[in-house]
């Protein structure tokens, strides 16, 4: 029988995939280019790592901000099966940031970029995504606007998607094994 921790975990896994999958229907009816639209394209790989070094010291500097202000942590999982454990990993490290981004820095900022210019695209959509994540405070939104728009800054820099989801990705699992510890 599968238990409500299992439920929980596949649903943290499904959303996610669903987004990407119903983006990647809607850019093929549409006819969007996932090149043009989404920003799936290469990459210069040494303006790629100045951007991972700055996301690394980024992180750093809110970690002290965060603890000397006394701002809200990560919050520890609680002891669950391997698999669970996994699954959970999988969902929020990986396939979370890459729906994420494939739908914010994606093609919300291709269509903003059009409209408004590059500085909406940046701005907008992480004062928008932020507040999404109702499971944090405040301070911790804040945090996450900041990070949106680092994000959306090395997508605007790169004019690739793969480099904000691979800093996303690097996060989020950062804070995974905050949570595990």
């Amino acid at each position: 029988m599968i238990d409500q921790t299992w439920i929980s975990a596949l649903t943290k896994l499904a959303i996610p995939a669903a987004g990407i999958l119903v983006m990647l229907l809607i850019a093929h009816y549409r006819q969007f280019s996932l090149r043009e639209d989404f920003g799936f394209r290469g990459f210069n790989i040494s303006t790629a790592a100045v951007f991972f070094v700055l996301w690394i010291l980024l992180i750093v500097l809110e970690e002290v901000i965060s603890t000397v202000f006394n701002l809200a942590q990560a919050r520890h999982w609680p002891a669950l099966p391997l698999s669970v454990v996994l699954i959970r990993i999988l969902a929020i490290g990986v396939v979370g940031p890459i729906s994420e981004e494939m739908a914010w820095r994606g093609i919300f900022f291709s269509w903003i970029n059009k409209k408004f210019g590059a500085a909406a695209a940046v701005i907008l959509p992480s004062l928008i995504w932020a507040p999404l994540h109702l499971q944090y405070d405040s301070s911790t939104q804040i945090i996450l606007i900041i990070d949106g728009i680092f994000l959306g800054i090395t997508r605007y820099k790169t004019r690739s998607i793969w480099p904000p989801i691979i800093l996303h990705i690097s996060g989020n699992l950062f804070s995974i094994c905050q949570s595990l510890v």
